[in-house]
């Protein structure tokens, strides 16, 4: 069996290359080879090099991405897929398996030697990417056709079936890898490929998580036995895409899952021998501006649309490095480094037993990762790194967590990577506990405590009582309290809920040793303006409050209303403006939420513990950020998106989302909703539109502007509503059709 042992690269789509300059397909491709890339697949396809049946080919746009891959030294996978209209009007694939054959037989013969690795077609068990319900037998036949047609060209050139996709079985449009595989040998497949294509998407499950749905496990159990039971144990199972998004909406993971994803999957495709090489899905975000919007289609890369690194970058270059390549992979040189900022300071003492490469890490505290992945320099007993941690954190009980990423195993002592973490401090003292060694990829926990005395814990000025009629304080107590685990530097009414009116706070700046964890408890209204704290990042917390109104600067802020109300009518509105940072908005009701945890025994007879938001309304502006905004049980949603993509899930009321300029991806939940859209507004997907509940409302845009088609977005299929010549849009998933009365127009 032919060995891939390190062999990584990169799908990327054609048309996030052929759009490039020259000198941007070569940057571009010159990145690709940086990282230790060996591979790159992309797509050939068929409508576009022959839009018509009589014409000739056209590989204008093609030539020139395979010309600039070769002169990187990248190996090219041929992906021949794509439906050309006259096949589509003349009995889609099957009805044309002979013009497939002599497309696969054209390319062959047009690339010759500059591209001799052919991917036949793409996730073909689902119906968008087949053009109609998945058919094996149909598939099997092409893939003949291609198979003969190219080794007709070339013996040499390498065959692989289309990357399955790992689906469920599904009567509307899906058919299980394992099933159609089956249905594939069952139609004589098996002398027809040289290497079987699979996707092992996992996301957002772990690649070595043992859930029965998880890709990997799909690809290892089902997959593989079926290729063992048919005589292929031979032949290798080419991971043709894998990958997971760091942004984009639900399903989204974080940039420190995404790089422990990736490592497992390098771990297991460098260990196993049946498996093939491993092409990631895809070096660099498309961002909510491309064709996909904002959706996890447009971030699955390695680095940000900036250019800017991710961790999955490093564990993606580390574990392209070929295992041939001897030695421990560490020059031993230690590493000095400062992560984050601010007046509090763990102080790691880092060494490391390399083999293939140096260990990598990330580091977290309270579960909030710091500074990205880490690569370690010291080797163990000549040395340690010296790495910085800072942060502001509030008094109380801590989390440090070191996580070691890339393990490797060469089957003695002394061809083993390990991690040794030698000793911790903390605003210099040296914390009892605080070595380890970590043998095998994971993460280990160490607790560290700040005082209480800490003098980084000072608030901003607050006053309490009615507007006009301040001076309340000997009725608020200011300590430290912890809510979800969170410590904050919170401020309490000790009387009876409604007894002190309202807290106000408006500093017109920002101290430098402000807790940024500030909780309010016990107030009927909130009048919150934090915009002194510019791009210092917010935890914000208003517990048991009607109403009123919650400000944040440009940090990327976090802000909490736990609703509370003893009567419907006036005051039991919540507004809440965002700044420019990505933002995240949870709204929720005293029954819901164990966040008002001191409340219950202390609010009098005004306070209902069983509240469920009924009466209350958060009227929420996001900002030029990424935000997201959540509401639970029957707090009533306004939002009015900003210029930043924003997710945002409605509860149990009928809610209202003003679309903005930037894109959006919408949970209604329960209630009729309605969903204003002006001319401009971003793109939208609407994820549980209800026909005959729900309302679009086309506001200064005529009915005659509007048309719908039922199309797919991000694998899912709904109808899209397109409403001005620009062709600014809404996508409706798992919707076909719209009454009149779903659309009104103002």
């Amino acid at each position: 069996m032919a060995t891939t042992l390190g062999s990584l690269g990169f799908a990327t789509p054609l048309g996030e290359l052929s759009t490039l300059s020259d000198d941007q397909l070569a940057a571009k491709l010159a990145d690709y080879k940086a990282t230790g890339a060996t591979w790159l697949r992309t797509d050939f396809w068929w409508d576009l090099v022959k839009p018509t049946a009589s014409g000739g080919y056209d590989w204008s746009t093609v030539d020139r991405v395979v010309a600039a891959a070769n002169a990187q030294g990248l190996k090219v996978i041929g992906e021949l897929l794509g439906l050309p209209s006259w096949v589509q009007n003349g009995g889609g694939v099957a009805a044309n398996v002979s013009a497939y054959g002599d497309f696969a037989k054209a390319a062959a013969q047009h690339f010759g030697d500059q591209v001799n690795y052919w991917e036949i077609w793409n996730e073909q068990n689902l119906s968008g990417f087949w053009g109609g319900q998945p058919d094996a037998a149909a598939y099997t036949q092409i893939l003949k056709a291609a198979y003969t047609a190219i080794k007709s060209v070339d013996g040499n050139d390498f065959v692989i079936s289309g990357g399955l996709s790992p689906a469920p079985d599904s009567g509307s449009g899906w058919q299980s890898a394992v099933s159609f595989l089956q249905q594939m040998y069952a139609n004589g497949a098996e002398a027809y490929f040289d290497a079987l294509g699979f996707h092992p998407y996992s996301w957002p499950l772990m690649p070595n998580d043992t859930a029965s749905w998880n890709g990997f496990q799909i690809m290892q159990s089902g997959i593989r036995s079926l290729m063992v039971a048919n005589g292929d144990a031979d032949k290798q199972i080419w991971m043709t895409e894998f990958g997971a998004p760091t942004d984009g909406g639900s399903g989204a993971v974080s940039e420190a899952d995404q790089a422990t994803m990736l490592q497992q999957a390098i771990t297991f495709q460098q260990n196993t021998s049946w498996a093939g090489p491993l092409l990631y899905y895809s070096y660099q975000d498309r961002g909510s501006g491309s064709w996909s919007g904002y959706s996890t289609e447009s971030f699955f890369g390695l680095v940000h649309t900036d250019g800017s690194h991710k961790a999955a970058y490093d564990v993606f270059k580390n574990g392209a490095v070929p295992a041939s390549s001897g030695g421990s992979g560490s020059t031993g040189t230690a590493v000095t480094a400062t992560l984050g900022s601010g007046s509090d300071a763990l102080v790691l003492r880092i060494s490391q037993d390399a083999y293939l490469g140096s260990a990598q890490y990330t580091i977290a505290v309270d579960g909030v990762a710091i500074g990205g992945t880490q690569t370690a320099g010291a080797l163990s007993g000549k040395g340690d790194d010296l790495i910085t941690v800072k942060g502001n954190w509030g008094a109380g009980n801590h989390t440090l967590t070191v996580t070691f990423l890339n393990d490797a195993w060469g089957g003695t002592s002394t061809t083993d990577r390990n991690l040794h973490v030698d000793s911790i401090s903390f605003n210099g003292a040296t914390l009892s506990g605080g070595t380890a060694t970590l043998g095998s990829n994971g993460p280990v926990n160490f607790a560290f405590v700040k005082s209480a005395s800490s003098t980084n814990d000072t608030a901003p000025a607050m006053q309490f009582g009615t507007p006009g009629s301040w001076g309340q304080d000997s009725k608020v107590s200011e300590s430290h309290l912890t809510y979800g685990s969170q410590d904050y530097h919170a401020f309490r009414a000790t009387a009876a809920w409604g007894a002190v009116d309202t807290v106000k706070s408006a500093p017109a700046s920002w101290a430098a040793t402000n807790n940024t964890h500030l909780a309010v408890d016990n107030f009927k209204q909130v009048q919150l303006d934090l915009r002194a704290a510019g791009s210092t990042g917010l935890d914000v917390m208003a517990v048991a409050a009607k109403g009123g109104a919650i400000t944040t600067g440009n940090g990327n802020d976090l802000i909490t209303w736990v609703a509370h109300s003893d009567a419907s009518g006036t005051g039991n509105t919540m507004l809440i403006t965002t700044g420019a940072g990505n933002d995240t908005v949870r709204i929720t009701a005293a029954s819901l939420s164990t966040l008002d945890q001191y409340d219950v025994s202390n609010n009098g007879s005004l306070f209902n513990a069983s509240y469920n938001g009924k009466y209350s309304t958060a009227d929420v502006y996001t900002g030029a950020g990424t935000d997201i905004v959540t509401t639970e049980g029957s707090v009533r949603l306004v939002l009015h998106a900003g210029a930043g993509p924003v997710t945002a899930t409605g509860g149990a009321a009928s809610d209202t989302f003003f679309l903005g300029k930037g894109t959006a991806d919408l949970t209604g939940g329960l209630g009729n909703d309605l969903y204003v859209i002006t001319q401009g507004s971003g793109h939208a997907v609407i994820e549980d539109f209800a026909t005959g509940a729900d309302k679009l409302r086309f506001t200064g845009i005529t009915s005659g502007s509007v048309t719908s088609k039922v199309a797919t977005e991000n694998g899912v299929s709904g109808l899209k509503v397109t409403y001005d010549s620009a062709g600014d849009s809404v996508f409706l998933a798992h919707v076909t059709k719209l009454a009149a009365a779903d659309m009104v127009f103002a």
